[in-house]
């Protein structure tokens, strides 16, 4: 048995303090007793470069820094209006390596602002939204 925590936002997220790094994640990490960490946030660019320059492949879609085990996480909001009415619809999106990511950055920049929010909105219904990133990124 382990522990995860996949609700992770970076320092580009609203509300999230300045010293959100990756480093920091696994300080805490390994103090909580968590065993793998969302990463949170891939879609947003800036993060994108930092998540790249610390983390290194252990395999499987898991990725290390310093023994705290990671997963490339995305949380993105479908904002739309169906019916008449608006809805937002939460996803959280896994990446197995970071080529898949890049893919599936390319691919949303064209449905929504990444770089403003790090849990960015699509103007696509969840249907579109997986056919997109399965698309970009079938693995």
């Amino acid at each position: 048995m382990f522990f995860a925590d996949f609700n992770v936002h970076s320092k580009y997220s609203r509300g999230t303090h300045p010293d959100m790094e990756i480093p920091t994640l696994a300080r805490w990490a390994k103090y909580k007793g968590v065993g793998l960490l969302g990463t949170g946030d891939f879609t947003q660019p800036q993060w994108l470069v930092g998540l790249k320059k610390f983390l290194k492949p252990a395999g499987r879609g898991i990725f290390d820094f310093d023994g705290t085990r990671f997963l490339l996480t995305a949380e993105v909001v479908c904002a739309y209006t169906q019916g008449g009415r608006p809805r937002k619809i939460n996803h959280l999106l896994l990446a197995p390596h970071f080529q898949a990511a890049d893919r599936i950055v390319d691919a949303l920049e064209k449905e929504g602002d990444l770089a403003t929010e790090a849990c960015a909105a699509v103007k696509l219904t969840a249907e579109e939204l997986v056919s997109v990133v399965r698309k970009a990124a079938p693995e």
